[in-house]
């Protein structure tokens, strides 16, 4: 199976060291990318015969694409998760370190609402055993 004309012509004005090739055994297309430095031969005998065919051209394993999938959304794809064309490995990890502190506030700010919520309900629970006054929220009073 041969992958479309148009769309090896724009993967490799992308990226010249990029390919697409069929696999067979998984029934997709492969990207891969050839390897500039080094091989990884502690694959080569994988049972995998794809990883066996990558490993001794000089490839990785960039993504598994759907047999009717090679369009420009690949393309995209690829950019949005290059990490030099979004600045290098500094400026994805100081996104990534802002990402995971914004998360963690927030989850610590959930958490403590959380267990605000559930002191003022025991509080209430023990107030109501003991006969005392309670919160009652303005519709059941009417």
């Amino acid at each position: 199976m041969n992958p479309n004309p148009a769309f090896v012509r724009k993967l490799r004005a992308y990226d010249p060291d990029l390919r697409v090739i069929w696999s067979a055994h998984k029934e997709c297309w492969l990207i891969e990318r050839r390897i500039r430095r080094g091989r990884p031969l502690a694959y080569a005998d994988s049972p995998d015969p794809d990883v066996v065919r990558r490993v001794r051209d000089g490839y990785i394993h960039v993504g598994n694409v759907p047999p009717r999938g090679l369009d420009e959304l690949v393309l995209l794809n690829l950019w949005k998760q290059d990490m030099w064309q979004q600045g290098g490995a500094k400026v994805v990890n100081a996104v990534l370190d802002d990402y995971w502190e914004t998360k963690d506030r927030k989850d610590d700010r959930n958490q403590r609402d959380d267990l605000k919520q559930v002191a003022a309900d025991v509080w209430d629970r023990i107030a109501w055993l003991r006969r005392g006054r309670i919160s009652v929220p303005e519709a059941i009073h009417a």
